[in-house]
């Protein structure tokens, strides 16, 4: 049985399949593994794989998805442990039932009938997605540029914003710092 048949014969609680999903991708946890080099394979072997993405918006998706679960990851350790490894893939799973969040990725509709923006991603703080961002790098001036944020259902809070602002920073430092060192 998947998540959704658990989920629907009342196995598991909404609430419940939430945590263990957010668990089981570790994050919910501020270092999951480590913070040395070593860490990038840790989080491979355990996320199973990450797909490289040589096409980017913001970043190489791959990046945000280490970056999020290794707080001192260095993408140079993504090189290391791809060049010893060789199986570097990551999916994207969709949870719209769990999360009531239908992700809509709108780069190919008319700018007059976008929702969310190009590129918008979705924003999870604890075990709800509250937002979604639409963000451009503006590499010239080294800043992430937010070209539309959506607040989801009810919630947008100064705290919400205020977190969600120092992670989009930490993230900045993280990319163009990379950019200019190649680490």
């Amino acid at each position: 049985m998947n998540l959704k048949t658990n989920y629907r014969m009342g196995m598991m609680t909404k609430k419940e399949t939430k945590r263990r999903w957010i668990g089981a991708q570790k994050l919910d946890e501020l270092s999951p593994f480590g913070s040395d080099q070593h860490s990038v394979r840790k989080a491979i072997e355990h996320l199973g794989y990450v797909q490289i993405d040589t096409i980017h918006v913001i970043e190489r998706s791959h990046h945000p998805i280490l970056f999020n679960r290794i707080p001192n990851y260095r993408v140079k350790d993504l090189h290391i442990a791809q060049s010893l490894d060789k199986s570097v893939f990551e999916y994207w799973t969709r949870l719209a039932m769990l999360f009531d969040y239908e992700h809509r990725f709108e780069a190919y509709l008319p700018k007059e009938k976008r929702v969310f923006g190009y590129f918008a991603l979705p924003v999870m703080i604890g075990d709800e997605i509250v937002a979604t961002l639409d963000l451009k790098n503006d590499r010239v001036r080294k800043k992430i540029l937010i070209q539309q944020w959506n607040w989801l259902k009810k919630h947008k809070s100064a705290e919400k914003k205020k977190k969600i602002e120092e992670a989009l920073h930490s993230f900045e430092r993280f990319q163009f710092n990379f950019e200019s060192t190649g680490e």
